[in-house]
This record gives structure tokens, C-alpha cells and sequence, in this order.
């Protein structure tokens, strides 16, 4: 079961509750790759992510995400090469296009809203976005964190395929997406990806 939202207040208090399950926060936000327990505490809020204490008593982030494979003309795919956070610091991805899923949310519809928010400040208004459903599969997987150093993460990977019309098909090009605290820039590139 979750831990409630209401039980954590404010950023001390999350902090507090992961300091008494043996996890020590201090690194969060300044260690490479990682983000700020102002970020977990949002996360948590928006239902994109939840805390749960295992048997064991230790905390355990879950999320369930969806990466989505876009490709272009050449069978390559769309990658995440890095991200600038709005104070400046460098976060190395290498990943396809993820998005955390909010709760009851479809996977297809996960997919779609990732698609506008992260590529949205290249696309038009509406874009010609192509799930490709029959190339769905889902696993789990669980390990550390490198969002939030020590605490261990259990992934709900939902995957799949996608054709975005209106993309740059064969150059790599930088997004801005909004956040609270400021602009986050994403470089992304065509790579064979398997």
C-alpha cells in the first residue's frame, strides 16, 4: 500500500519519513543525475509515483512508465541523448521517449501526452501521432534509483511503438518543456536502438 499523500506535508517531512527507513536524502539534487526531494515530493502528489515500505522496512519507490519507441524513415529511433535541468546541471539519459504514467492512466494515452509534453515545443498544435498498439509489451524491474540516490525503485515498463509526423526525420534537435522551476532542455538524437 501507498504511502498517503497527506503524510507528507512538506519536503521535511518526506524527508524525515525516508531518514527513519535508513535513507539519507543530503545527496538528493546535487549528485550527479539525481533530483531534488522537492521533485519526489511532486511526483508522489501527482500520483506519478508512490512510497510503500517493503517487509523488510525499507522504502520502495514504484512507478509505473511508458517508453515510447518513435522511429523515423531509416529505422532509427528517437533517443534522449541528455537533459539540462532548469539550475544548470547536466542529466545523461540515453533513453527512448519515457513518461511516468499517472494512476488509472492507459498506456496509449500515457504515450500520447509524453509525446506532446516532450517533443511538444517542436510539433504543431495537433500533431499526427501513430500508436502502434499491436507492438505493446509490459515488464517489471526493480533497482536504485539515480533520480533519488538509495532508494530502490520498482519499474512497471510499459513499451511501445509510436510514428510522430511533423518531427525532424533525420537531425538531431533540442525541446524546451516547462516546469516549475524553470525550463528543461532536452538534446535528442536518431540512433539505432535495440
Amino acid at each position: 500500500m501507498c504511502a498517503a499523500t497527506e503524510d507528507f506535508g512538506d519536503e521535511d517531512s518526506l524527508s524525515q519519513w525516508l531518514s527513519e527507513r535508513g535513507i539519507d536524502t543530503l545527496q538528493y539534487g546535487s549528485a550527479e543525475g539525481s533530483k531534488t526531494i522537492g521533485n519526489l515530493l511532486q511526483e508522489v502528489r501527482q500520483g506519478e509515483s508512490c512510497l510503500v515500505t517493503t517487509e523488510e522496512g525499507t522504502p520502495l519507490r514504484r512507478v509505473a512508465i511508458v517508453s515510447v519507441n518513435i522511429t523515423n524513415d531509416n529505422g532509427e529511433s528517437l533517443v534522449e541523448a541528455k537533459q539540462i535541468l532548469p539550475g544548470g546541471r547536466v542529466r545523461e539519459r540515453n533513453l527512448l521517449l519515457s513518461e511516468k504514467m499517472l494512476p488509472d492512466e492507459d498506456p496509449f494515452d500515457a504515450a500520447i501526452r509524453g509525446i506532446r509534453e516532450e517533443l511538444g515545443s517542436i510539433l504543431p498544435e495537433n500533431p499526427e501521432i501513430a500508436i502502434l498498439k499491436n507492438t505493446y509489451s509490459t515488464s517489471m524491474e526493480q533497482h536504485a534509483s539515480t533520480s533519488y540516490p538509495g532508494l530502490c525503485t520498482e519499474y512497471i515498463c510499459h513499451k511501445v511503438d509510436a510514428h510522430v509526423d511533423d518531427l525532424p526525420q533525420h537531425e538531431n534537435f533540442t525541446t524546451e518543456e516547462m516546469r516549475p522551476d524553470g525550463v528543461l532542455l532536452s538534446s535528442w538524437e536518431w540512433r539505432v536502438y535495440f
